[in-house]
């Protein structure tokens, strides 16, 4: 995949396409990046990707340390570590840190 990442970058330094929601979008982009005998069977949740989390979540993508999908949501949400290290210089590190998958 990093190969067709790169690939893709060098043909858009080209030839630049424009953002479509629909069919040009950041999931839909990594979805056709994809060598095609690897591609995920095609899915709503692609095009409407606020739902994408639900889709992994499904088919087991993301690490969930077991985690309900509600429970999952609840744990991975960074909103008040990120609020608390803002100025951090390991911010990435902290809000991270008590985080499912990490």
């Amino acid at each position: 995949m990093f190969w067709e990442t790169v690939t893709t970058m060098n043909r858009l330094r080209d030839n630049p396409r424009f953002y479509h929601t629909v069919t040009a979008n950041c999931t839909t982009s990594l979805l056709l990046q994809t060598p095609a005998d690897r591609r995920a069977k095609l899915d709503y949740r692609f095009l409407l990707n606020g739902r994408l989390e639900s889709l992994l979540y499904e088919r087991r993508v993301i690490v969930t340390d077991g985690l309900s999908f509600e429970d999952l949501l609840r744990e991975a949400s960074i909103n008040e570590a990120a609020r608390a290290a803002h100025d951090d210089p390991e911010f990435s590190t902290r809000i991270r840190e008590g985080r499912p998958g990490f």
